[in-house]
């Protein structure tokens, strides 16, 4: 029994080398193969890398006033009309600062709605020398310090409706003044009659509702026969594109009944440096839409004051010119009780004009004060 359990054990090593050894052989015979595949491997996945555009994230922080802005000398004012306002919730500012209309301000104050590429090498401009057209795949964008621009102009014949929503161009840059349009396209379509079409620099190029040009603002900045790309789309269209990579949170300390008033925005681009100057813009305009709501209830109450008061000074014009009325048409018998009545009746109207020249004096404090204080 056990010679048998021997016999068997060696029989089964033998076999297990003899599988290694043809595993082995195998390997060898593909080696150049295995070689190959690697190689070609590690050359897709070094363009793969190249190709690629790090995306950077920049955070800043906004703190919320936690008295609304309210104003305490009017607090007491805004309470008797009734049109104080209601209290900031922190909710609403997070609403806020992700709508599409607020990143739409930003793009319009930062002209962030035209955009510029340059077609390169991914493995380094020192070899743009070599096939220059087949390897030209990365585009590389331009953010202020784009040697050309692209204006399109709005046919004003036509209706807003009909207007271009997006427009595309992309050329190769021949000389100073030339180019050539490889595809122009408007509202996602190309426009076939343009292709490979040579233009000349600040000319303008009809399209449905529009008009383009190109101008060539830094000549010695652009490379001859080199690829670049134009695009330009509305205002609201490049806003809903960057809201996407915009973010807000509220910073809390675990706990959600003790929530902090603090907001951290955050902006996920390839450029940090309009990241940051999307996260200011955010901010500025934030604060100044929120100074502006919070001045409406400190507003909504001077008008207020000033209609009781313009009517107060109604009725007591119409009050002095009865009594002047009456004392013209009316005889009096009895001067010394005439004289009396109408002393005490001027006692009541000095006094009433007295109450009125104080509350003119506040609302003319409140007015410089509002005026030192916006």
């Amino acid at each position: 029994m056990e010679e048998s359990l021997n016999n068997y054990r060696q029989d089964q090593s033998a076999d297990e080398a003899i599988n290694i050894q043809e595993l082995v052989s195998l390997v060898w015979r593909l080696k150049w193969w295995i070689i190959a595949s690697a190689l070609i491997a590690l050359i897709l996945g070094f363009f793969y890398v190249r190709m690629q555009t790090p995306v950077y994230e920049r955070t800043s922080w906004i703190i919320l006033n936690k008295n609304d802005g309210s104003n305490s000398e009017l607090s007491l004012l805004a309470d008797i009309s009734g049109l104080k306002g209601s209290g900031k919730k922190i909710e609403n500012e997070l609403f806020i600062l992700k709508s599409p209309s607020m990143m739409q301000k930003v793009v319009e104050e930062l002209d962030l709605n035209t955009r510029y590429y340059h077609y390169r090498l991914p493995i380094g401009d020192s070899y743009l020398k070599y096939n220059r057209q087949l390897f030209n795949l990365k585009h590389d964008e331009f953010y202020k310090d784009n040697p050309f621009t692209l204006t399109v102009t709005a046919d004003p014949l036509f209706p807003d409706e009909l207007h271009p929503e997006g427009v595309s161009v992309e050329f190769k840059h021949l000389s100073d003044s030339t180019f050539r349009i490889q595809h122009l396209s408007c509202n996602g379509g190309e426009i076939k009659s343009f292709r490979k079409q040579e233009c000349r620099y600040g000319e303008a190029l009809p399209i449905p509702g529009a008009s383009v040009s190109l101008q060539n603002t830094e000549p010695r900045f652009m490379t001859k026969n080199d690829s670049y790309l134009a695009t330009w789309s509305t205002s609201y269209r490049s806003a809903l594109g960057f809201n996407k990579a915009f973010d807000a949170s509220v910073q809390n300390t675990g706990s959600r009944t003790n929530m902090t008033d603090i907001i951290q925005i955050a902006m996920h681009d390839s450029k940090t440096a309009r990241a940051d100057d999307i996260l200011n813009t955010i901010t500025r305009v934030s604060n100044q839409e929120s100074r502006d709501y919070n001045n409406q209830s400190t507003l909504a109450t001077i008008q207020f004051i000033d209609t009781r008061l313009s009517d107060i000074a109604k009725e007591l014009g119409d009050v002095e010119r009865s009594y002047r009325n009456y004392q013209t048409s009316n005889v009096v018998v009895n001067l010394e009780s005439q004289s009396q009545l109408t002393m005490t009746s001027d006692m009541e109207y000095k006094n009433q004009l007295t109450d009125l020249q104080l509350q003119m004096q506040v609302l003319d404090m409140i007015q410089n004060y509002l005026a030192e204080n916006p």
